[in-house]
């Protein structure tokens, strides 16, 4: 098992300092290092999103600068993850949430191909907000919400991406994955 001090996450602040107000859970600003799981993947970490807390395997990737979940949306119809996503797949319930904010009025939906994930299939989201805890620490935190537009072919051993990629200067503070 590896760890990553959250202390090396300066750069995520600006992004939850821009978010409408919801008031975190908690926080105390301790360092955490944040257990990590290798997998044929590459390495995962255990958070939680949403009030009450729903537990995310996030895959952790250096090349993604947002947190992505699978949601039960499924070509754009909320609560349709049978349509989509495979019988034991790991996913977000967004319906559950009530601290769950779409914020899509400020952030139009995208859709990549490729994708590293998914190839030529394409990979779309919604953005919104919630609240996120790591270890000690709790922030609300904008999201990339998946909504699959295709049957997916393989269960995979993560529920989300945790984007650790900084969002640099050149890009105006814009989200680009």
């Amino acid at each position: 098992m590896h760890a990553i001090s959250l202390s090396s996450l300066a750069f995520v602040a600006p992004l939850v300092a821009a978010l409408p107000s919801i008031q975190p859970r908690s926080g105390n600003g301790q360092r955490y290092d944040m257990p990590l799981t290798w997998t044929p993947f590459g390495f995962t970490a255990q958070m939680t999103v949403g009030t009450p807390p729903q537990s995310v395997t996030s895959f952790v990737d250096w090349t993604w600068n947002s947190q992505y979940i699978l949601t039960t949306t499924c070509f754009d119809i909320s609560e349709n993850k049978d349509k989509c996503l495979l019988a034991n797949q790991q996913y977000f319930n967004q319906s559950q949430s009530t601290t769950w904010v779409d914020v899509s009025s400020q952030y139009a939906t995208q859709t990549w191909n490729p994708n590293h994930f998914f190839f030529n299939l394409n990979l779309t989201v919604d953005y919104v907000q919630d609240i996120q805890t790591i270890g000690p620490s709790s922030a609300v935190v904008r999201l990339q919400s998946g909504d699959f537009r295709f049957k997916q072919d393989s269960v995979y051993p993560f529920s989300g991406v945790y984007g650790l990629a900084p969002v640099f200067a050149e890009q105006n503070g814009e989200l680009k994955s």
